[in-house]
């Protein structure tokens, strides 16, 4: 979808920012309210916001009948919490 799309943007601006603003930020400048702090948490919001996205994410899963999409939000939360959530988090 678009929105999916648009959001994987987003997240991946935050990656960058963090691969390459951050280390900057923490070794270089003293620690102040100022605009780059500011958008440090405005990062930190969106990887947070893809965290909670992610337990309503659908993912492919392999059956007998072939490839479908998992859309109980109970199966999609629980192979969150044992896939990628600690390493989100």
């Amino acid at each position: 979808s678009t929105w999916a799309t648009a959001w994987q943007g987003v997240v991946a601006a935050a990656l960058i920012f963090v691969a390459f603003v951050t280390p900057v930020q923490v070794g270089l400048f003293e620690l102040q309210l100022d605009m780059l702090m500011i958008l440090s948490f405005c990062v930190d919001f969106v990887f947070f916001a893809d965290m909670i996205v992610q337990f309503f994410t659908t993912y492919s899963r392999d059956t007998s009948d072939g490839i479908v999409w998992e859309v109980d939000l109970r199966r999609i939360a629980l192979h969150y919490m044992q896939t990628w959530f600690l390493l989100d988090f």
